[in-house]
C-alpha cells in the first residue's frame, strides 16, 4: 500500500516474479503524514464463485456517480486476480485519515469501494489536533454480518484511542499517553498488545481487551451520536461521555509499561511476525529492538547517519531473522537478526 502527495491511497499486488499492479484506490481528501493502515477483515461469507468474481466492478448507478463525486475512485482493473484467501474468505479494509485531520475514516476496498465507517475523536467532548498515526488489525467475528476492525490511533496532543468498528460512534478508550505528539503505533500479531511512540523520549507498552461496550456507554455512544447528527450537543453531555470513557478506559486499554529512551522522537515501530521482537526507527539514526516478553531492550542497531524513519521485519515467519531499516540519509539497511 502507498499514500502519495496528491492525496490517493493506492493498494498494490506484489506478484511473486515481483512484478506489480493497482488492485485499487480512494482519495479520502487528506493530505497529511500519517501513514494509513490496511488490513484483511473478517467478512460475511462471500457468494462469489471465485476470486475474479469477487473482485469485479458492479454496474454503475447514479448512487456509484455520487459516492466518486465524494472522493471515491472505481478500481482500477489490472488484468490480474486478487489472492484467492483476500477475496473469498477476507476483505481488504483500510483505515487512513479523512479530510478532517482528527477524524479516521474505514474503507471496504472490495469491488466499488465504500466508507464502512467514520471515527471522530472529538466524541470523547475535546479538541485533540490531528491524528498523527493509525494502526488496524480484523476481529475474529463467527458468523457477523458486519465488519470487524479494532483500532488505536494516536493523536498531535499525545492522546491514543482504542477503537471497536462495530462500535464507531466513540472509542472503547481514549488516554493521555505521551506529553508530546504520537508518531507511531503497532500491534502485536496475535492481538492484545500494542506499543506506541512519540516525539518524547517515552515508550509506552500497552495491554488491550476489545469487549462490547456497557449497557452505560452503550446508551451514551447513542446519545451522542444522535446529538451530534442534529448538533444538539451540550457541555452536560460532553462531560458525562467523559465519565463513561474513563470507565471504558479502565476496561479496555492498560499501560503495562513505560520505559526512557536516551534520545527523543521515534519515527516508526514494528512487531516481527512472531512477536517476540519490537523494532523501533529513533530520529537519532538508531534502530533499537526490544524483547517484547521482559518488555526490555536488547539492543542498537548503529549504520544510518540521518534520522531513522522506518522499521519493517519480513513479514514471513520463515524470514523471520530480517529486518528493513530506512533513512533520511537516503539508505536502506538490511539486518539479520539471530534473537
Amino acid at each position: 500500500m502507498s499514500s502519495g502527495r496528491d492525496g490517493t491511497v493506492r493498494v498494490w499486488q506484489v506478484r511473486d516474479d515481483l512484478s506489480v499492479s493497482q488492485m485499487c484506490e480512494v482519495q479520502p481528501g487528506s493530505y497529511t503524514f500519517c501513514r494509513p493502515s490496511a488490513c484483511l477483515g473478517h467478512l460475511p461469507e462471500q457468494t462469489s464463485s471465485s476470486p475474479e468474481e469477487a473482485c469485479q466492478q458492479p454496474q454503475r448507478t447514479a448512487d456509484d456517480d455520487d459516492m466518486q463525486r465524494q472522493g471515491v475512485t472505481d478500481m482500477q482493473q489490472a488484468g490480474s486476480s486478487v489472492p484467492r484467501r483476500a477475496a473469498a474468505a477476507s476483505g481488504w479494509y483500510v483505515a487512513c485519515i479523512a479530510q478532517d485531520a482528527s477524524v479516521i475514516d474505514v474503507w471496504d476496498m472490495r469491488g466499488c469501494q465504500s466508507r464502512v465507517a467514520s471515527l471522530a475523536v472529538a466524541a470523547t467532548g475535546r479538541a485533540r489536533g490531528m491524528c498523527m498515526a493509525v494502526q488496524a488489525r480484523p476481529i475474529a467475528c463467527h458468523g457477523a454480518a458486519e465488519h470487524a476492525l479494532e483500532i488505536i490511533s494516536g493523536y498531535e496532543d499525545g492522546s491514543i484511542a482504542y477503537w471497536d468498528t462495530r462500535w464507531p460512534a466513540q472509542p472503547l478508550a481514549c488516554i493521555h499517553a505521551h506529553t508530546e505528539p504520537v508518531m507511531c503505533l503497532a500491534m502485536s500479531p496475535g492481538g492484545g498488545q500494542a506499543v506506541s511512540g512519540a516525539a518524547d523520549d517515552q515508550l509506552c507498552w500497552w495491554k488491550l481487551q476489545s469487549s462490547p461496550p456497557s449497557p452505560g456507554q452503550a446508551v451514551a455512544m447513542v446519545h451522542h451520536h444522535a446529538a451530534t447528527s442534529a448538533q444538539q450537543a451540550d457541555v452536560e453531555g460532553c462531560q458525562q461521555l467523559e465519565e463513561v470513557q474513563g470507565q471504558a478506559a479502565q476496561r479496555t486499554m492498560k499501560r503495562s509499561k513505560q520505559m526512557t529512551i536516551n534520545s527523543s522522537g521515534l519515527a516508526d515501530v514494528a512487531y516481527r511476525p512472531d512477536g517476540r521482537l519490537l523494532a523501533s526507527a529513533g530520529w537519532d539514526g538508531k534502530v533499537r529492538l526490544f524483547s517484547t516478553k521482559r518488555k526490555e531492550p536488547l539492543a542498537v542497531l548503529r549504520y544510518h547517519t540521518g534520522q531513522a524513519t522506518s522499521v519493517c521485519f519480513a513479514p514471513s515467519i520463515n524470514a523471520k531473522g530480517l529486518l528493513a531499516s530506512a533513512s533520511r540519509d537516503h539508505t536502506v539497511a538490511l539486518w539479520h537478526m539471530y534473537a
